[in-house]
């Protein structure tokens, strides 16, 4: 029996660029044409406080292992992500949880100010101005990164 053939569509961005929102339209076109899929938003499943010095990047990309492993149990060999990837290792470590035979990364782009301003209406919380400062940062660090095409979202 030949191995599955399993296919990665990567969503990436700086932060407020509109990844879940793609991810979501994305998935919903699957599903009218009654293709197989999972949709995760990797970042999502990161989200927590843990004890010590820990980071939740180790706990995101166990729970994403979990999570694809569930969905291939199912039969799903087609993955749609969204993750806020900031450098290869990153990229890698993604491909490396899929095992996908075929990965298409698209980088989706947003001007400075679109993705400050979607940040300060999403996130309404306490660490809101942090977030909003660290749209900046991401965006001066990552500049032209060559990881996948492009997609402007605005």
């Amino acid at each position: 029996m030949e191995a599955p053939r399993i296919r990665c569509w990567l969503l990436r961005e700086e932060w407020g660029a509109g990844k879940t929102s793609i991810l979501a339209d994305a998935s919903d076109i699957l599903a009218l044409r009654h293709i197989t899929h999972a949709a995760i938003d990797v970042d999502a499943l990161g989200l927590g406080f843990l004890p010590s010095a820990a980071t939740t990047d180790g706990a995101m990309y166990n729970n994403l292992r979990s999570v694809c492993g569930n969905y291939a149990a199912f039969g799903v060999e087609r993955f749609l992500l969204a993750r806020a990837i900031e450098n290869h290792a990153q990229l890698d470590l993604c491909r490396e949880i899929i095992s996908a035979k075929d990965t298409v990364v698209c980088r989706l782009i947003a001007s400075l100010e679109t993705m400050r301003r979607r940040v300060q209406m999403r996130e309404t919380g306490i660490s809101q101005g942090e977030y909003v400062t660290r749209v900046s940062e991401v965006e001066r660090h990552s500049g032209p990164c060559a990881i996948g095409a492009f997609y402007r979202h605005e």
